[in-house]
């Protein structure tokens, strides 16, 4: 992954969460925490997204869009607050150099105890680690990035999505012809009957039974995941094939 050598987004996140952002954002996947900048400070971001930018006002204004997609992801997989942006980082100098950013809105707290990790040893007691993989919300941005529409459902189901936010996500989804089998025909047409009719506070339709809010974010949630284990797949399959090569006559 060809990240941006030249700038990097400084987030601030709920303290008792940093380890949780930490092994969420791991290096080099997309997009990752620069620990080495970020080991006693602020947490930075490095991202692919910022190639080619030239001013800190075009990384602020990306880094937004960026964010607003993995605060969704990291609520939806991992339960954590979202972060906001504290500053964006210029490493073109001989010392980096930030841009600070002032945000309106804070951070509330809440309790967190951590999670917990399987460790793997050998006969001797020896630690196996595991190989190095993308974590679940870093997939998510990667899909994203290969399908705008992807970004487009993560954002309308993040949190406590309405009727409204599912009837657009189904939309997303369905343009992206990804694990189309994940939900059946007749419960997605269900849920656009039932969308259509909590919309339309003046004419309700009453003909059916409406599916339940909660059934409905499950379903699409679900979805969203399978759509994107199998974009991931398929580019990752795409990637390992073999160029083609003419046979030599």
């Amino acid at each position: 992954m060809n990240v941006s050598p030249d700038w990097g987004l400084e987030i601030v996140v709920n303290e008792v969460e940093r380890s949780a952002w930490t092994e969420n954002l791991r290096a080099p996947f997309e997009p990752f925490a620069d620990l080495f900048y970020s080991q006693n400070g602020p947490i930075v971001i490095r991202s692919v997204e910022f190639v080619g930018l030239t001013t800190a006002e075009d990384v602020y204004f990306t880094g937004k869009d960026l964010l607003l997609r993995l605060n969704a992801s990291m609520e939806t997989i991992a339960g954590l607050q979202p972060a906001i942006i504290g500053a964006v980082v210029d490493f073109r100098g001989p010392h980096p150099k930030r841009t600070n950013i002032i945000e309106a809105k804070g951070i509330e707290s809440k309790p967190f105890f951590g999670r917990a990790t399987i460790t793997q040893v050998d006969l001797q007691g020896r630690r196996i680690e595991a190989p190095a993989s993308a974590s679940p919300a870093q997939e998510q941005m990667q899909a994203s990035l290969f399908d705008p529409a992807i970004g487009a459902a993560i954002k309308f189901l993040s949190g406590e999505p309405s009727w409204a936010e599912i009837y657009k996500a189904i939309e997303a989804l369905d343009k992206t012809g990804l694990a189309s089998s994940a939900i059946s025909e007749n419960k997605k047409s269900l849920m656009r009957r039932t969308a259509n009719s909590e919309e339309r506070h003046w004419k309700k339709d009453l003909g059916f039974t409406p599916m339940q809010l909660a059934e409905a974010r499950v379903l699409m949630k679900r979805w969203l995941r399978m759509a994107v284990k199998e974009l991931i797949k398929e580019r990752s399959t795409s990637a390992q094939k073999p160029p083609h090569r003419p046979p030599v006559l």
